[in-house]
């Protein structure tokens, strides 16, 4: 009785399949305390019995809970979309199909457009490794020039020093030509004596 009493009291109303389950159950309450001691066994069963309804009972009330609480909700929703639209007036229907192509050319734009920016992207994306490339190829270049004028630097210092020498080389040959004809002469003179 106390689950037909909370029903009452939320002013539900029962399914008629809910109806005879507590019908039924009463009879079964009614039934259950005049049986013998001897048949435990059937109280037993009845006793599932009356767990296997409460839980059918429970389960309709909580489907029939859910639908009233979704038509609550889709009946909200409804009102507010029908208060936020502005309602459409004589002649509105044109510029409706208007609004309509004129969104279609602007998803369209905004279509082409994001296109040409992912391209546009990848273009860049494509730019940048080049230049990482070739930022990465120059300073390696700029490492071997400077190392080419040290050698260039060493090799100038080198054809110093070598022409320091030639130089030198000249003038012990002059010095030595000198002497040789020095002594030529010399010998003449010893011929001619």
């Amino acid at each position: 009785m106390g689950f037909l009493d909370r029903f009452k009291r939320k002013k539900v109303v029962l399914i008629p399949e809910e109806k005879n389950l507590a019908s039924t159950e009463q009879n079964v309450e009614v039934s259950v305390q005049p049986s013998p001691p001897n048949t435990s066994s059937m109280i037993v069963s009845q006793g599932k019995a009356l767990k296997a309804i409460k839980r059918k009972k429970r389960a309709k009330k909580r489907r029939v809970m859910k639908k009233s609480s979704h038509a609550k909700a889709k009946h909200h929703t409804k009102r507010a979309k029908k208060s936020s639209a502005p309602s459409p007036k004589v002649g509105e229907g044109s510029t409706n199909k208007w609004m309509h192509k004129e969104r279609a050319l602007l998803d369209a734009a905004l279509r082409d457009l994001n296109r040409e920016l992912s391209g546009l992207r990848s273009s860049r994306k494509k730019l940048e490794n080049k230049m990482a490339e070739l930022s990465d190829n120059l300073g390696s270049t700029q490492t071997k020039e400077i190392s080419l004028r040290t050698q260039i630097s060493d090799l100038m210092k080198k054809e110093t020093t070598l022409t320091k020498k030639k130089s030198t080389a000249k003038d012990k040959i002059a010095d030595i030509d000198q002497k040789i004809e020095k002594v030529r002469s010399i010998q003449a003179d010893l011929k001619s004596v």
